[in-house]
């Protein structure tokens, strides 16, 4: 059974802008970045990058992008900032899983990140 859409995002929320703080400090640009009702954003897409892979393969992708960045998302998480892995997942049929490997769980608990899961059923027409 394969989805449609599928992708993650390693998103970094703040009270101010500091973006080019975090593109220094992660070595990369966003996806996107912007301010929305106050709180400004960095985030960091899978969805241009990986194409028919597995919700495991792309949050394996955020975990090894970012994995020497560690350190500074910690740092970003103790100053204040939030720290969320989103992933985005539409099936055609119900019933469908993932996993999120231990390995995973724990890189993200080294500074505080949430998972937030964005879940549909994609219904034919």
């Amino acid at each position: 059974m394969s989805s449609s859409v599928c992708y993650a995002s390693l998103a970094i929320y703040a009270k101010h802008d500091r973006e080019a703080e975090i593109v220094d400090l992660l070595g990369s640009a966003p996806s996107l970045a912007g301010e929305r009702r106050g709180t400004f954003s960095c985030i960091y897409s899978t969805r241009d990058v990986l194409e028919h892979a597995s919700v495991e393969e792309h949050v394996q992708y955020l975990q090894e992008k970012f994995s020497d960045s560690t350190q500074a998302l910690t740092r970003l998480s103790d100053e204040g900032c939030e720290i969320r892995v989103w992933i985005y997942f539409g099936v055609a049929q119900v019933n469908r899983a993932f996993v999120l490997q231990d390995g995973f769980i724990k890189w993200l608990s080294l500074f505080n990140a949430d998972v937030c899961v964005d879940a549909w059923v994609e219904l034919e027409s």
